[in-house]
């Protein structure tokens, strides 16, 4: 058995190209495999920018189950019933990719600079592929990959002059594979190139 070794206990940080990466669903992903050669994240993936620090990027999965008991009370049986994975974050740049993740690609229109985006609730139906790329102390590239995910739930959205504006978003991991919902990769730098934009 291995000693505790403190060199694998690590703090996450966004990669400087961006730590959360949004495309359309059926994009081209990295390998679910393990990692044998270099990875690629594609050019598909855009950048959303900076996320708000005190929101962080959060990941849980809920599990509910239903117990059986025997006569006599002993616990005898627990059946899984359902399982749901949700990812959220606060992005707080104002760029295209954001506002299309927000309100539904086909609610926005022009570029950063000037945009109309409209409000009607498409964007809770609009399917996308969510890459979370995170660097480790000892320099390792952590990357959590979402095939395909749905907006559940937003937050509300601060009009203020004293804290930044921005937009809290939470998703559902929706089944890809199977009941597979997402998958995680740990990389070496040298192996990992990153081609997205970065919010465009």
């Amino acid at each position: 058995m291995a000693a505790p070794n403190s060199s694998n206990v690590s703090a996450m940080k966004p990669l400087s190209t961006g730590g959360v990466l949004v495309a359309p669903f059926g994009t081209t992903l990295p390998t679910e495999a393990t990692p044998s050669g270099a990875v690629t994240i594609s050019s598909s993936f855009t950048a959303l920018g900076y996320m708000d620090k005190d929101s962080n990027v959060s990941v849980s999965e809920e599990v509910s189950s239903t117990d059986q008991n025997a006569w006599g009370g002993d616990l005898v049986l627990t059946v899984s019933s359902s399982r749901t994975e949700t990812f959220s974050f606060k992005a707080i740049e104002q760029n295209v990719t954001t506002w299309k993740l927000r309100y539904g690609s086909d609610n926005v229109s022009g570029d950063n600079a000037n945009a109309l985006i409209v409000h009607d609730g498409a964007s809770f139906s609009e399917y996308w592929s969510v890459i979370i790329a995170e660097k480790l102390g000892d320099g390792r590239v952590h990357i959590t990959v979402f095939p395909k995910g749905v907006l559940s739930s937003t937050d509300s959205i601060e009009h203020s002059d004293s804290n930044g504006y921005g937009y809290g978003m939470t998703f559902k991991a929706l089944a890809y594979s199977g009941s597979k919902t997402s998958y995680e990769l740990y990389y070496t730098p040298e192996q990992v190139t990153t081609t997205t934009t970065t919010t465009a």
